[in-house]
């Protein structure tokens, strides 16, 4: 059965015209509800990133998220000062699980991160699987309660909405699986967005896009929603981080005013890598890859730009100053062997130890 909502908003699309974020907020509503087939879905995902997303729209893609989740969100203030580093995933380089690793090197600064998770889609492990490798199942981790006492006691989580509100995900995700099944490949406001909302209400982030066709308007949604400060990167090549084998394109939300600037390894204290010695050879390799950074055996581009992107992280909370500050203190922390012992301490609260000592194994960290 149609939606005169959804269908009303997929002719004006056609037309060329921009939706107010209040009636993409309803259209996704209605989409959500699975009411709606999937050539609705489908027209509208596509008819609106065929246009070109304005950053009301995603302001609206967010709203629908906040009605949909609104009540599994984990109210707490003293979660504002934390920040959640992961960003669109699709880049056209396929790296190593580096917004993983720098999760876990910041919170070992004492900030909190509750980061956004999932299985890898286009690359071979995503953050879940490599935390799954490590010890812990994100599915178990499907409740407020859950969720709250794992970053209270270790100060960082690995979570996914969708185990929380199974029932409003599954549409989304039989929409997915049906286009995947017909061998369809696009980007849509999924990709540009999902990762935005966030059950906590963290006031920072470190935002990374496959492109930098949106990096103001995501920027200007971050202001729109009450975010201190956020960097919104892209590593020009194709790389939805900060990159260390190429100059990044940066839009900033500080003090709120937005600003866009370009930085270079050097701004980091780093010298200039290859792309090839930061590229996803395979899962196995990313598992050993990750582990290798937090012990502080990797001494290489992979810890090089791990370090990058910690120390943009760490600017961003206001643990430190200058990106080259971050790069010291970011690279302090895995030489002291604090931050393989906070990965140690996440596993041993959330999961069991086995398998990390399994892959500690595999990675000659024994």
């Amino acid at each position: 059965m149609s939606s005169r909502v959804v269908t009303n908003a997929i002719y004006r699309l056609t037309e060329g015209n921009d939706l107010s974020s209040r009636e993409v907020e309803q259209s996704i509503l209605e989409l959500y509800k699975g009411k709606n087939n999937i050539l609705e879905f489908l027209a509208f995902v596509v008819a609106l990133h065929t246009k070109g997303e304005t950053s009301a729209e995603v302001a609206g893609f967010l709203d629908a998220d906040k009605h949909a989740f609104g009540d599994a969100e984990i109210k707490n203030r003293r979660f504002t000062e934390g920040i959640d580093i992961a960003g669109t995933g699709g880049g056209e380089i396929k790296s190593f699980n580096i917004s993983t690793a720098v999760s876990f090197v910041v919170a070992t600064a004492e900030v909190f991160i509750p980061k956004q998770s999932w299985f890898g889609i286009t690359s071979p492990t995503g953050s879940a699987d490599i935390i799954r490798e490590c010890g812990v199942e994100i599915a178990n981790l499907n409740t407020k309660e859950k969720l709250k006492e794992v970053i209270e006691k270790v100060g960082i989580v690995f979570y996914h909405r969708v185990f929380l509100k199974p029932e409003i995900a599954k549409n989304r995700s039989e929409f997915w699986k049906s286009i995947g099944k017909r061998g369809l490949k696009f980007k849509s406001i999924f990709h540009i967005a999902s990762l935005i909302y966030s059950l906590f209400p963290i006031k920072f982030r470190l935002y990374g896009m496959y492109t930098d066709r949106y990096l103001v308007k995501i920027a200007e949604v971050l202001k729109m929603n009450r975010y201190k400060r956020a960097m919104v990167v892209f590593g020009e090549g194709g790389l939805p981080e900060i990159s260390n084998f190429s100059k990044t394109k940066v839009a900033e939300l500080k003090n709120g005013k937005i600003s866009t600037y370009t930085l270079s390894p050097t701004d980091f204290g780093l010298r200039k890598a290859g792309v090839d010695a930061i590229r996803a050879i395979s899962k196995e390799q990313n598992i050993i890859d990750f582990l290798r950074v937090l012990y502080g055996k990797e001494k290489g581009a992979k810890r090089d730009i791990v370090l990058a992107n910690a120390a943009a992280a760490l600017c961003t909370v206001g643990k430190v100053n200058t990106f080259k500050d971050g790069t010291y203190l970011a690279r302090s922390l895995i030489d002291s062997g604090k931050v393989k012992e906070k990965l140690k301490q996440f596993v041993s609260y959330a999961g069991n130890r086995e398998k990390l000592s399994r892959w500690e194994g595999k990675a000659g960290l024994n």
